[in-house]
């Protein structure tokens, strides 16, 4: 049972938490990154031992996924952000086509990475979780969070204008000893991803019941949606690298109802012991949107030669989301008995009430349904000036989506942690460790999600006062390099019926690393 403090010191705690949430919102997450589309997070708490905390039944926000822990949790908010800074990169095979290196051959494709400085880099996530008792068996939770992932990705460090005006993205300094008119070569991984910018933001709602003392079951439903804006470079008609038929396109679209279930038991064998096991499902990406493609200067196929405006259309996309499987274990050393419902406060304090404890969480992600991303095109207007207000031609329909193969792999992630209260009711510091395998196939990396194996050592502390607490974490990601001789993903041609099948210039060839760093800080205040 908590400690109450004074009303004004809850204030001024909250104003400043909220003010600093709301600013962090401005930018908020996320597209993603490893694990699928998801990194280990957490609370700043969970973060700091582990990614843990699936079974310690006091964390409002780990409450997302283990919603019959609410069974125990007393009236509270938490609230609180993530800063993750990621830097990912991308080692292509093979060479550039003459073209665009000044008529050089054997100019080899430079090493690129996302974004230009740490700044660039850098994802806010908020989070804010809402708690309520309701007698001595019931508790329900309300909150808002964002994906644990990287927001936005940025494979360009500069872009080229042509002399009609043309902003063209997607462009690094040439290497040395290459020499070209305005000193930029093509990003070599332009043909998978030059921009990306992904929102993704889900309210939930949950509600746990303790049935016994030793038992407790959850639900939740949640609420989110998505705004997918990303560019990347097409080919109209055949497949090649030259110049004169590249063309930019962008795709931005939203979808507005992103539903997600979670289901979960939680028991506690012995004082000492609490084990969960539980379920999210989550609904595909299902967004519909717009298209634009800066068109190519030759137009094989059309007998048109010479700078053209834009394509432009309407298109759906759909993502598959993986269903998570999780599991939680705990042991507590404690220093007093814990609270029942003979009580009248059955709501448990594990930081003044526990020496210590250690906790081992497993995350099953069913990654395999992610095999492709697909791209549904209405029809497409061809416009010779971007401001005329007709078509100069008309593609119909597309009879066959784009598919974009992903073909990850399914994915666990272990992760191990614990605090240790210092001063209990106080003070607690924390430690863990996190490991997840690799989601990529052998052929399809890619660089819009990076599911790449991974190791994290977390660490983290809390202090509280009177009845509010606040909390640090950290965790430094090491990643596996992922060689990919061989890569399987074709680069997209469009034809006048569709995507063109059969194309064999494959463009994912190289490797792929990364390493991640995540603070995270959170502000909690107990009311009951």
């Amino acid at each position: 049972m908590w400690e109450r403090g004074k009303s004004t010191m809850h204030s001024r705690f909250i104003t400043i938490g909220l003010f600093t949430v709301l600013l962090s919102w401005s930018g908020f997450a996320a597209v993603a990154s490893a694990g699928g589309y998801e990194i280990p997070g957490g609370s700043a708490r969970a973060l700091g031992r582990g990614s843990t905390g699936l079974a310690r039944a006091d964390d409002p926000i780990m409450a997302f996924l283990n919603p019959a822990a609410l069974g125990s949790m007393p009236t509270q908010l938490m609230l609180g952000t993530h800063l993750m800074w990621q830097k990912a990169c991308f080692d292509r095979t093979g060479t550039y086509d003459p073209s665009y290196v000044g008529e050089q051959t054997g100019v080899e494709h430079p090493e690129v990475c996302n974004g230009k400085d740490p700044a660039d880099r850098m994802t806010l996530m908020p989070f804010v979780a809402f708690t309520k008792r309701f007698g001595k068996r019931v508790g329900m939770v309300l909150g808002l969070d964002a994906p644990y992932a990287t927001r936005a990705m940025r494979w360009e460090t500069a872009r080229r204008i042509e002399e009609d005006g043309q902003v063209v993205p997607g462009f690094y300094p040439a290497p040395e000893g290459v020499t070209t008119d305005d000193g930029l070569v093509p990003s070599p991984a332009r043909y998978m991803l030059v921009t990306d910018d992904v929102v993704v933001l889900h309210v939930t709602y949950g509600i746990g019941v303790k049935l016994a003392d030793w038992f407790q079951v959850g639900a939740g439903f949640g609420w989110g949606f998505a705004k997918v804006r990303f560019t990347n470079y097409t080919r109209f008609a055949q497949a090649g690298e030259d110049m004169a038929n590249d063309q930019p396109t962008t795709v931005k679209v939203n979808d507005w109802f992103l539903p997600r279930l979670v289901g979960s038991i939680h028991f506690i064998p012995h004082d000492r012991l609490d084990i969960m096991a539980g379920v999210r499902w989550d609904d595909d990406v299902k967004a519909s949107g717009s298209t634009v493609a800066q068109t190519a200067e030759t137009l094989t196929g059309l007998g048109i030669t010479g700078p053209l405006g834009e394509a432009r259309g309407s298109v759906r996309y759909r993502a598959p989301r993986p269903i998570w499987v999780t599991f939680g274990i705990r042991y507590a050393h404690r220093t007093a008995p814990r609270a029942s419902l003979d009580d009248d406060d059955p709501t448990d304090d594990p930081m003044k009430n526990e020496t210590f404890d250690i906790e081992a969480n497993v995350i099953y992600e069913r990654n395999s349904v992610v095999t492709d991303h697909l791209f549904s095109s209405g029809a497409l207007g061809l416009f010779m000036n971007p401001d005329d207000p007709e078509p100069s031609l008309t593609i119909p329909e597309f009879e066959n989506p784009i598919r974009v193969p992903h073909n990850w792999k399914d994915q666990v992630s272990v992760r191990v942690g614990g605090d240790w209260n210092v001063m209990p009711g106080q003070l607690a510091l924390r430690l863990g460790g996190s490991f997840e395998t690799m989601g990529f196939r052998d052929g399809f990396g890619f660089i819009d999600y990076l599911p790449l194996q991974r190791f994290g050592v977390h660490f983290g502390l809390s202090g509280r006062f009177g009845a509010v607490e606040m909390t640090l974490g950290y965790v430094h990601f090491f990643t596996t390099t992922f060689n990919n001789p061989d890569g399987q993903h074709p680069q997209i041609v469009i034809g006048l019926q569709g995507p063109v099948d059969g194309v064999t210039n494959f463009v994912n060839s190289g490797t792929y690393r990364a390493h991640i760093d995540m603070l995270a800080w959170s502000l909690r205040v107990v009311f009951d």
